[in-house]
């Protein structure tokens, strides 16, 4: 196994614990705004992650008189979107190949959400050109890589990743991802970012517009 980064070794001593080094699922309470089609909306939610290989969020969503619900997921190497308005009127379904190679980067992703994976012997960890903490493993045979940044005491700053979309209606592609985080929060024995504001061109001069999602844990529980 190729070593560890020392700065990598500091976030995973800070954000496991022993009793939690073995965690499996972990659940993720959260509250903020996310912005569709120009337009921010409040949100409660709560994210179910899989160690190193699943995802489902799952959030109530309200502006005004709109309300609607649903999830996004990847679970057993599939992605899908399902969103209905007040519970009944569906707004959005999509489970196409596309959507499942979107989600499977995100799936990587909000493992941040689950330190105690990013523990495991299958993560190949390396530091990039620019001082990037990366970690990378197999998923449902991609290769997927999600970067940190780290403080010198292994705090998280920022999170980045290339993520398929079809962003802006153009053709489905690999764009820049990631966000900054803020604060800890503690829950059985995983410290994990307390805020964080995420989106499309991080590291760009597009990162202002390309924010859409600020979000706040509220609670956190290992399954």
């Amino acid at each position: 196994m190729h070593p560890r980064p020392p700065a990598v070794e500091r976030y995973l001593d800070r954000h496991v614990a022993p009793q939690a080094a073995q965690a499996e699922v972990v659940e993720v309470d959260m509250e903020g705004r996310i912005k569709l089609k120009a337009r921010w909306y409040d949100f409660r939610s709560t994210l179910r992650v899989g160690a190193l290989q699943s995802f489902r969020w799952d959030a109530r969503v309200h502006g005004g008189a709109l309300r609607f619900s649903g999830h996004d997921q990847y679970l057993a190497g599939k992605g899908e979107m399902d969103w209905r308005a007040y519970g009944l009127v569906p707004v959005v379904h999509e489970d196409s190949p596309d959507v499942t190679h979107s989600a499977r980067g995100r799936a990587a992703l909000e493992q941040v959400f689950l330190p105690a994976a990013l523990a495991r012997p299958q993560v190949l960890w390396s530091e990039t050109a620019d001082g990037w903490a990366r970690a990378s493993w197999v998923l449902d045979g991609e290769e997927v890589e999600v970067d940190l940044r780290l403080d010198p005491d292994g705090t998280i700053t920022a999170v980045r990743a290339q993520r398929w979309s079809d962003a802006e209606g153009r053709p489905w592609r690999h764009l820049p991802f990631g966000g900054t985080c803020e604060g800890e929060v503690e829950g059985d024995g995983l410290v994990v970012p307390a805020r964080f504001t995420v989106g499309w061109f991080y590291g760009t001069a597009r990162w202002p517009e390309g924010r859409f999602f600020e979000g706040e844990v509220t609670g956190l529980r290992v399954r």
